[in-house]
């Protein structure tokens, strides 16, 4: 998994870039998907009208089904049938990836947190929703969603301590989602959102062959200007 900033750039004429994103293989598959940045603070009926807008950066994107969430979890970290607070070096350095990875939605820090723990300098969170209609139903419809909620204990060189993770979580797939109202607008949650993952298409020959000449033609003006001189 790594950070990219996706970019497509055209000699001469045409540069467009798109906001940072993680790329990640599941199941032989490349997919991207958004950071938490993009999200935070929207509600699920926010987030799903800039799905389709084409000047939104949520464009192209979806609600990352259950079975998906758990595919991107279990990439950065297994899990060990334990809810709750985990202090496993791998689960706590997998999580921290994660974390840092496809963003922060909150972060609190203090002396309240220091009278519980004096090691503890930050408590990160990652909380987003996530699922398809009707994965996570609580009211009798389709209008519910899911919920997950990782989050991590740092020291004060920020060096993870130790991670949360809960298997309504979408860890486990034999326990109940953990169900989320469905339009929630909150500052502190944000969304999974995810779209297979593009290749960067190749120019074709004709756009090629136009810069080519346009340099040679510069170059050439250049030459007889040097030469009037």
């Amino acid at each position: 998994m790594k950070k990219v900033t996706l970019s497509l750039i055209a000699p001469m004429f045409l540069s467009v870039s798109a906001n940072a994103s993680v790329i990640n293989n599941l199941n032989g598959i490349d997919y991207e998907w958004m950071e938490m940045s993009e999200t935070l603070g929207l509600s699920r009926l926010q987030v799903e009208a800039q799905l389709s807008d084409p000047n939104s950066v949520l464009f192209g994107y979806e609600y990352a089904s259950r079975g998906l969430v758990r595919d991107l979890f279990y990439s950065y970290s297994g899990w060990d049938n334990l809810s709750r607070i985990h202090t496993d070096p791998e689960v706590v350095s997998g999580l921290d990836r994660l974390i840092k990875d496809l963003g922060i939605t909150q972060t609190l820090s203090g002396e309240s947190l220091n009278g519980n723990n004096p090691e503890i300098a930050t408590v990160k969170y990652q909380s987003a929703i996530y699922g398809r209609r009707g994965e996570c139903v609580s009211d009798g419809t389709d209008r519910s969603t899911c919920r997950g909620l990782i989050f991590g204990y740092y020291d004060f060189n920020d060096n993870p301590l130790a991670m949360y993770q809960d298997q309504q979580a979408g860890w486990d797939p034999l326990a109940a989602p953990q169900p989320w109202g469905y339009d929630v607008a909150d500052n502190r949650i944000a969304s999974y959102l995810v779209r297979p993952a593009v290749s960067a298409v190749p120019l074709p020959a004709s756009a090629w062959l136009f810069g080519s000449g346009l340099l040679a033609l510069l170059s050439v003006l250049k030459r007889r200007k040097i030469l009037q001189k």
